[in-house]
């Protein structure tokens, strides 16, 4: 493909197919997580402190406020963890009350039970679409362009009306 030249239709057509496969791991992620809060133990917890940690990412520069959680186990326990999703500004303040989850048979897994836990397939679901959408539209508009110029070469349109006869030649 030379520079500055539109795509081919296999290039269209494989954005096309990624956006499905995108979506359909989506669509994974969402059916886990759903299975995931189903069955594991929700407790109540209380945010203890904001920790700030820079990124360490080359695309995202900056720093991000983690909050630390402290819940009590069925048993008594008083365990603490720090979220893995950080924010900036923080999107919890301290002494907020908030719900944890995590999987009975290990409360080391444990995070806060809110929207973030669904951002992931929900980010990778509108990645998907879009990029289907693009692939999609973008090979069907290449095709019916194609088919178009194709008409015009052999003398034929793609209407149905017929092409009206010539005007007579007058004498």
């Amino acid at each position: 493909m030379r520079h500055g030249s539109p795509p081919t239709k296999t290039m269209l057509a494989i954005y096309a197919i990624v956006g499905l496969i995108i979506i359909g791991y989506s669509f994974w992620l969402y059916k886990n997580s759903q299975e995931l809060s189903a069955n594991d133990v929700r407790a109540p917890g209380v945010v203890i402190e904001n920790i700030m940690q820079s990124s360490s990412s080359s695309s995202s520069r900056g720093s991000t406020n983690h909050a630390k959680v402290e819940f009590t186990l069925p048993d008594g326990t008083k365990q603490q963890f720090i979220s893995k999703v950080g924010t900036n500004p923080p999107m919890y303040s301290i002494g907020q009350q908030v719900e944890v989850i995590y999987p009975k048979d290990s409360p080391k897994d444990v995070e806060i039970n809110d929207s973030t836990m669904w951002a992931l397939p929900l980010g990778f679901g509108a990645m998907g679409l879009i990029l289907f959408l693009v692939g999609a539209l973008s090979l069907r508009g290449a095709l019916r362009r194609e088919k178009f110029e194709s008409a015009i070469i052999r003398g034929t349109t793609s209407t149905s009306e017929p092409t009206p006869p010539p005007p007579p030649i007058i004498k």
